[in-house]
């Protein structure tokens, strides 16, 4: 059996749009692209994602799904990369022999590093609900990890227990992997 233990994917605007709850939903992440193709994520008013200096895979810097500018340069599909159409990231899995694949956020690895615990904490919570939802399609597959922001002690305990009844296989907390 191949697992990997660290498959990452893009988040989109969707989770946060349908998961984030009322009180903060106007403040949720919104993904934009510049006048060049490139995608980035702006949180309360801010960036710290601004467009690559490289084209292609693995440019640092973008943490978002990528604009028409480097979609070209991808080896899988939009809705693999961004788990929006689960039968296409099989897919990837099925030709690169990956049975099991734990999936981690992207533009979520710094969420601890965000200014406002508030909007961390609800952002981790409607990415968390997204992620065990989608996960649910494909169990024997696709085994999701859990965020928390330590902004709020009391709010990421609460949400660790959520995500452990969530079904989630693993938690990261500050960029460091662990079980619920």
């Amino acid at each position: 059996m191949i697992i990997d233990g660290d498959g990452h994917f893009f988040e989109t605007e969707e989770m946060f749009e349908k998961y984030m709850e009322p009180p903060l939903r106007n403040y949720r992440p919104r993904l934009l692209s510049d006048d060049q193709g490139y995608n980035f994520w702006v949180v309360d008013g801010q960036t710290a994602y601004r467009r690559p200096p490289i084209r292609g895979a693995g440019a640092p810097g973008t943490a978002a799904p990528p604009g028409k500018a480097i979609q070209s340069e991808r080896r899988a599909s939009m809705g693999s990369q961004t788990l929006t159409n689960l039968k296409e990231r099989l897919h990837d899995l099925d030709r690169e022999s990956i049975d099991v694949q734990f999936l981690y956020p992207s533009f979520l690895l710094h969420v601890n590093a965000w200014p406002d615990g508030v909007l961390a904490r609800g952002v981790c919570r409607a990415y968390n609900t997204w992620l065990a939802a989608a996960c649910a399609q494909a169990p024997d597959r696709l085994k999701g990890v859990g965020v928390v922001t330590l902004q709020d002690p009391e709010g990421a305990a609460k949400e660790l227990a959520r995500i452990k009844e969530l079904g989630m296989s693993a938690v990261m907390i500050n960029g460091t992997a662990g079980a619920p």
